[in-house]
């Protein structure tokens, strides 16, 4: 490892589909301002996805300082480029990325790029490549009205 603060290592790519995967919160960063283009998503997924993303983070041998992609709720968290993703509607069109993500229901697919590390720290760099819309995300309505 270099004296870099944190140090990335490629692995060959590896794709996990996660279909039917709920968006818990609105894409967004620690801290940010709202301009971000690169964010953190989290999603809810079923057990086969999770399980194979716990499977490639065992193989890197990250050790006791894993900060795992999988939440200490089942979630699963990534990145999303919102420059480069593509996304598509449940007719498999290429759409706009919606306003507003939350609550949305989405089929995604995760490409491993590697793994990181830090001092205090290490875990895989995982990047949303396509996400297709299942439906419409339901908008927001005001309380007050």
């Amino acid at each position: 490892m270099s004296n870099a603060a944190v140090t990335f290592s490629a692995v060959p790519k590896q794709y996990v589909l996660a279909r039917n995967a709920q968006v818990v919160y609105e894409p967004s960063v620690f801290a940010g301002t709202g301009t971000e283009r690169r964010v953190n998503i989290v999603l809810q997924v079923h057990d086969d996805p999770r399980g194979h993303l716990k499977a490639i983070e065992d193989a890197q041998g990250l050790g006791n300082a894993l900060c795992s992609v999988i939440r200490d709720d089942g979630s699963v968290k990534a990145k999303l480029d919102l420059d480069t993703v593509r996304v598509f509607n449940a007719e498999h069109q290429r759409v706009e990325a919606p306003v507003t993500w939350k609550n949305s229901t989405i089929h995604v697919l995760l490409e491993v790029r590697g793994h990181w590390k830090s001092r205090s720290g290490a875990g895989l760099s995982v990047l949303c490549t396509d996400i297709q819309l299942c439906a419409d995300p339901t908008p927001v309505v005001s309380p007050f009205l």
